[in-house]
């Protein structure tokens, strides 16, 4: 799944936790986005980056881990 990797390193996000998140995505048949399932898998963050900063990149790793979910569930 290149299209994945892509993901996990244009975000830099935990590769061994992101690819657990989307295998338990396609077993449940849902991605959850609520409370801290995304921000496990981003890098950590620094107390001194605004609060919105990390919010809109949570949101933009959560809109791209459902694009690909979306892109793929249909044909498993």
């Amino acid at each position: 799944m290149l299209e994945l990797q892509q993901i996990i390193e244009d975000e830099n996000l935990d590769e061994v936790a992101t690819r657990m998140f989307i295998d338990q995505a396609f077993r449940d048949g849902l991605i959850r986005t609520e409370g801290v399932s995304i921000t496990r898998l981003m890098p950590p963050k620094s107390m001194f980056t605004p609060d919105n900063e990390h919010g809109i990149s949570k949101q933009k790793v959560a809109d791209r881990l459902k694009a690909f979910f979306d892109r793929f569930f249909s044909l498993a």
